[in-house]
């Protein structure tokens, strides 16, 4: 149904599966553990049903907002690929925190006294074992209670470090020549590339002025053609290829290149395009409008700085709602302070790792890949909604029980 309304170019159905399973799968466990614990305790089924929906059901509704604040941030990026991927995310959000308010409590109520048949053997030994305290969870939370200063400081540090090769964080759109040259289709297009280097890349200029100037547009064009012709940055053969519409107001110029999307050349092309050749003849034609694209190294420089362009408006509207929903929520603004600050931490520490691993040969061995010595551009931006969602959402779930712990009566630490 949403497809009517926002195009689908393609990647959107593998976002729905992966975070609907993962946000699917998280608010049944908390709400079936919640219950589980219940009725441990004595409560029969429907009460501890709902003192399940009346705490996990609580923190299944608030994770649910925030994950749909984080997705939804996407609509500003200016792409149809992330407008869609964040409608996909946020309906299957939507109905997964719905399935888990409604139709778990439900199945729970009709089928909770079977949850536990069969019960599996070595499993069921381990995680019944009610009213022992867990060990494995006090030994790792020791010694941040014990040393929290400490703690805190070599977390932060460790990071930071982690974080650091994100400053050399390179992107870039993919292209064909991103595929493995070992593969026989690239193979083939290198040998093509060598028998018409005319297409190993083609820019494209595209130019439109007023009627009353029409007449002055052939000469302009003459003269871009001939400056390609002397940068030495394009082929002479085949010539440039020049198309013009009826009334010649609007002209296209396809100029070969000699160099692959990839190469510092390529780009070079580009710039002496649309900041050299391409202003110096036909935009000095009175009321010209001119724009140089068509090739892949085009849309290489344009996605990137398109995503880096709209990177802070969907950073910025992300932590500002996320932190105002979680402020809310909490009714605690160092809360949510605290909690928005650590999984900015998280996020900018993968950036990192993205960097130190896909940008750099080192790992192409056990994870059986070829760098590019780039990061796919529309990865971070995706990757920050995706994990900032699911990393707020596992807060929310913690500091919900602490809070729940210390009102309580118990102490801040033993909580």
């Amino acid at each position: 149904i949403a497809s009517q309304l926002v195009p689908d170019p393609g990647p959107v159905t593998h976002i729905i599966v992966l975070m609907g399973m993962a946000i699917g799968v998280d608010y049944s466990l908390f709400y079936l553990k919640r219950q589980r614990e219940e009725r441990a305790l004595g409560a029969d089924n429907i009460d501890a049903i709902e003192i399940a929906s009346a705490t996990s059901g609580h923190s299944v509704m608030v994770s649910g907002l925030v994950v749909m604040v984080s997705m939804g941030a996407l609509y500003l990026a200016g792409h149809i690929a992330f407008e869609s991927m964040a409608t996909g995310a946020v309906l299957v959000v939507a109905i997964a925190m719905l399935a888990s308010l409604t139709v778990l409590p439900a199945m729970l109520s009709k089928f909770g006294r079977y949850l536990d048949r069969p019960r599996v053997p070595l499993v069921w030994r381990l995680t019944q074992r009610a009213g022992t305290k867990p060990r494995l969870w006090s030994a790792m939370l020791k010694p941040s209670l014990r040393h929290p200063v400490i703690s805190l400081v070599l977390s932060v540090g460790a990071l930071l470090a982690l974080a650091v090769p994100a400053m050399d964080l390179k992107l870039k759109a993919t292209g064909v020549d991103d595929l493995p040259h070992s593969i026989p289709a690239m193979q083939a297009n290198e040998r093509l590339t060598e028998s018409f280097p005319s297409q190993a890349d083609t820019h494209t200029v595209a130019v439109r002025v007023p009627a009353d100037q029409a007449g002055r547009l052939p000469d302009a064009v003459t003269s871009l053609v001939q400056r390609t012709q002397h940068s030495g940055l394009f082929v002479h053969t085949p010539a440039p290829e020049v198309r013009t519409s009826k009334d010649g107001t609007v002209v296209t110029i396809a100029l070969g290149t000699r160099f692959d999307s990839n190469s510092e050349k390529a780009r070079e092309s580009l710039t002496a395009l649309r900041e050299d050749i391409a202003p110096g003849t036909v935009g000095r034609v009175r009321g010209a409008e001119f724009a140089v694209g068509g090739s892949d190294v085009a849309y290489d420089v344009d996605y990137r700085a398109n995503v880096v362009d709209k990177m802070p408006w969907v950073l910025g509207v992300a932590l500002l709602l996320t932190f105002l929903v979680m402020a809310i929520a909490f009714r605690s603004i160092m809360l949510a302070m605290i909690t928005v600050v650590l999984n900015v931490l998280s996020a900018v520490a993968s950036f990192g790792l993205l960097a130190l691993i896909f940008q750099r040969t080192w790992a192409e061995g056990f994870l059986d890949f070829e760098s590019t010595g780039r990061v796919v551009a529309w990865l971070p931006l995706m990757l920050f909604v995706i994990l900032f969602g699911l990393s707020m959402d596992y807060h929310v779930f913690v500091v919900s029980r602490i809070r729940e712990a210390a009102r309580g009566g118990l102490p801040i630490r033993e909580a």
